[in-house]
C-alpha cells in the first residue's frame, strides 16, 4: 500500500524525516510524524533520515511494489 510506518526507540517521534534516491536529492520530506506514505515513489534504493532531537540515523530503503 506503501505505506511506511517508522518504530523508534521509547515511541519517539520523528522530528523530521526526508527521503533521498541513489543520487542523494530529497524526493520526500516531512516533519513531526512516524507514518509515510511513499506510494507517490518509484520503485529503486532510497535512503530515509531520520532526526530526533539532535540525533541523525540513516538507513536504506528498497521500495518495490
Amino acid at each position: 500500500n506503501g505505506v511506511l510506518n517508522l518504530s523508534l526507540k521509547d515511541n519517539a517521534v520523528a522530528d523530521r524525516i526526508k527521503i533521498m534516491n541513489i543520487t542523494g536529492s530529497v524526493v520526500f520530506n516531512c516533519d513531526r510524524t512516524n507514518s509515510l506514505d511513499l506510494s507517490s515513489l518509484e520503485n529503486g534504493i532510497y535512503f530515509l533520515e531520520v532526526m530526533v532531537g539532535n540525533r541523525r540515523g540513516v538507513k536504506r530503503v528498497v521500495l518495490g511494489k
